[in-house]
């Protein structure tokens, strides 16, 4: 969280996140498989090996029962 107007940020994130939810709840509703990758999976102290994000796709890719996947700096 910004250490300035942290108002703004609080509120901003917040509007995001909820407009994200519906985004996504309209995306599954019309039969989308859904693939987020956070910036901090890739980038940063934390981030994971790109060969590790990209087996984590491909092996989701491969699995047409799984509907989502998410990938953070915290896999």
């Amino acid at each position: 969280m910004p250490k300035t107007r942290q108002e703004f940020w609080l509120g901003k994130i917040s509007n995001n996140m909820s407009r994200d939810r519906v985004v996504h709840d309209q995306l599954l509703d019309a039969g989308w498989r859904l693939g987020i990758v956070w910036e901090c999976a890739i980038k940063g102290r934390t981030r994971q090996t790109l060969d590790s994000v990209i087996d984590e796709l491909e092996d989701w890719l491969h699995d047409p029962t799984s509907l989502g996947i998410e990938i953070s700096d915290m896999a």
